[in-house]
């Protein structure tokens, strides 16, 4: 018994020191697990950070290829602009994008008055928004010439052209920050009634007064809590808050139903008269008769007039037009 029980002490001792056995395997391999954790963590750091160091010295390159990069226009203007309501002239001009024999603009005349709503209207492609990007010199054109006023727009600083023409694309955005700050941007001193005015011809001025913060309410970056046509006319107030004399709208209308694209010319019209407008656009359908248009197809202007008298024409204007009336056909 004795023995028995003996043997079963020792047969328990012995497996207490089996017991002692595993536990110290177990410990020898959560030891190991956590070097090995330790180690691996900072090796993993260290990848992560050479990945990311690749990626950002891949993007300080392209940025700074951007920088190196020649202009597209040159700036070494030194005229002095005109004074009072300016409108613009187109003369002749043509243009080719690299690697292409058709002509983007070809031998394109117009005139766009002062203090008036004049339209350049045509279908996707037409050369109507390449056009709108000369008027802000984009870039220039090969041959003809661009006046503002009686000066060309190359005898001019860049800063001062594009002081005096504000230039509204159909695809604008927000940047992080106050929509007062968003408003500001190319007028960093703009008292507040500025800005309250400008809310008001684009009609967001009940909209910006229902904001938690009113002016002072932060904008997510690149408009996403704005609609499309809201964004589209934050940009357009925007550009009003700069006072430009000249105002070239690109398809910046775009996502407005015809109600508010209405009321938005209607109260740019009465609070801005000394303004001259330059709307392009494929909506010919929203533009009333007394507009002056100039009708683009193929880089080429094929018609230009009144808006209404075009109408009574039949021509391209009307077929433009038919792509966005609802019940007629071209």
């Amino acid at each position: 018994m004795v023995g028995t029980a003996g043997g079963e002490i020792a047969g328990g001792g012995s497996l207490a020191a089996g017991g002692g056995a595993a536990s110290d395997a177990a410990l020898a391999t959560a030891t190991a697990l956590a070097v090995f954790a330790g180690l691996w963590v900072p090796v993993r750091g260290i990848e992560n950070f050479s990945t990311g160091l690749d990626s950002a010295l891949a993007a300080a390159a392209r940025v700074w290829e951007i920088i190196d990069t020649a202009p597209a226009v040159p700036d070494t203007g030194t005229a002095q602009p005109p004074k009072g309501p300016t409108g613009i002239s187109v003369d002749a001009v043509t243009l080719h994008y690299p690697g292409r024999e058709t002509p983007a603009l070809a031998e394109v005349a117009a005139r766009f008055q002062a203090a008036t709503w004049s339209a350049v209207v045509g279908v996707s492609g037409s050369g109507k928004s390449t056009l709108a990007s000369l008027l802000v010199r984009g870039r220039d054109p090969e041959s003809g010439a661009i006046r503002l006023g009686e000066v060309d727009v190359t005898d001019l600083p860049l800063d001062v052209l594009r002081e005096r023409i504000a230039f509204v694309t159909q695809h604008p955005t927000l940047l992080s920050g106050s929509l007062a700050d968003n408003l500001r941007l190319a007028a960093p001193e703009a008292s507040d009634d500025l800005i309250g005015e400008a809310l008001a011809i684009v009609a967001l001025d009940e909209w910006a007064t229902g904001l938690p913060e009113g002016l002072a309410t932060r904008m997510q970056g690149r408009g996403l809590t704005v609609s499309g046509g809201q964004l589209q006319r934050l940009a357009l107030a925007r550009a009003l808050v700069a006072e430009p004399e000249v105002l070239v709208l690109d398809e910046a209308l775009s996502q407005l139903d015809a109600t508010t694209a209405s009321t938005v010319r209607q109260r740019l019209a009465q609070h801005r008269p000394e303004l001259t407008v330059i709307e392009i656009t494929h909506r010919a359908d929203l533009l009333p008769d007394d507009t002056e248009v100039v009708v683009m197809d193929s880089g080429r202007v094929v018609e230009h007039g009144a808006a209404g008298m075009l109408r009574r024409a039949d021509g391209l204007f009307t077929r433009v037009e038919a792509r966005n009336t609802p019940g007629r056909t071209e």
